[in-house]
């Protein structure tokens, strides 16, 4: 289960990695460019945070894991601001992701 969390975290990953691309690189002239910018910008720390939690879930890092519970479910609140059919779909993979991550929390080292 884990490994299908890491995979859908995966994909939650690359689709916010695609659409910075895209937004970086809007020509400079065209209306709406330097909002794109910003955009892409906090759209390029979103891919990061997500990057983070993944490399931390696949490692099987406890806080991290559960950092990737606290992410995911802010990407299912998401759909509460935007109706289009991505950030529908996104909130869906994001809700899987969180069942998954829920089952799947690490235990925490016992001290000797």
């Amino acid at each position: 289960m884990r490994l299908i969390a890491v995979l859908l975290l995966g994909l939650i990953t690359g689709y916010w990695a695609v659409f910075t691309v895209y937004l970086l690189s809007l020509p400079e002239g065209s209306p709406g460019a330097t909002y794109a910018v910003l955009v892409g910008a906090c759209c390029l720390i979103i891919a990061g945070i997500y990057g983070a939690v993944l490399w931390g879930t696949a490692k099987r890092t406890r806080w991290l894991h559960i950092s990737a519970i606290a992410v995911t479910a802010l990407g299912v609140v998401q759909v509460l601001f935007a109706h289009t059919w991505d950030v529908e779909v996104l909130a869906t993979v994001n809700l899987a992701a969180l069942v998954l991550l829920a089952l799947t929390i690490p235990r925490s080292a016992k001290k000797a």
